[in-house]
């Protein structure tokens, strides 16, 4: 009988098993495969972004400053400044929120998110030890040091709200001196020829007086005080 038949006679096939898994997939087959270097790249490209965008910010901030201390009509520059700040404040904390994300997204213990590894770190270590121990309040003090200078600091929306409302005040404050052109260049002039300290006096009382003239001229109404 050859090698294939069985005791019948009867010819054997052999058919392939195949192993399909019904259970419940676990949590670690769920986790997104992800590259360690993309997060860690992305939230440079962001930091990178946000400190760009900042500088530029400074850059018109201090333009607009400068801008500000000429007579007209070269003071009209400050006002150029002073809008393109307002635009690029509002960019910067764009750019600012979307790194913070970025961070958090790529490393959420850096967040302090409620599960993250800092968030917990802390609680774990104090409870490791009996109230009082040294051991406890070293880890405790650890664990709160940690998690602090993890986080992300909040300095560049304190630099970034300074500089927008500076822009934002030169801008409105040059608006304001333009809008009175004849009557500030005439008292700049005024004071830049006067010699005695009677003729600059002079200068501001014409200034007041050719101040309350345009206003009432625009207004139709006496000018206050």
């Amino acid at each position: 009988m050859g090698e294939g038949t069985g005791a019948g006679g009867q010819e054997n096939t052999a058919h392939p098993v195949i192993l399909c898994q019904t259970g419940p997939v676990t949590p670690v087959d769920q986790k997104p495969r992800t590259d360690p270097g993309t997060s860690s790249s992305d939230g440079n490209d962001a930091t990178s972004k946000r400190n760009r965008e900042g500088t530029i910010l400074a850059l018109f901030f201090a333009g607009a400053l400068l801008a500000s201390t000429y007579p007209l009509p070269y003071r009209a520059f400050a006002a150029v400044f002073a809008l393109l700040g307002v635009i690029w404040a509002v960019r910067f904390f764009i750019a600012g929120a979307r790194t913070r994300r970025t961070q958090s997204a790529a490393d959420p213990a850096a967040s302090g998110m409620p599960g993250s590894p800092a968030a917990g770190a802390g609680t774990t270590a104090v409870g490791a030890g009996a109230p009082g121990a040294p051991g406890a309040n070293a880890s405790a003090h650890g664990g709160a040091g940690s998690s602090s200078r993890s986080r992300p600091g909040g300095n560049w929306i304190f630099l970034g709200s300074l500089a927008g409302i500076g822009c934002l005040y030169i801008l409105l404050t040059t608006l304001a001196t333009m809008a009175i052109w004849p009557v500030q260049a005439e008292y700049e002039d005024c004071v830049r020829a006067a010699v005695t300290q009677q003729a600059a006096i002079d200068c501001t009382t014409d200034y007041n007086e050719g101040l309350s003239t345009w206003f009432e001229e625009m207004t139709g109404q006496p000018y206050p005080g």
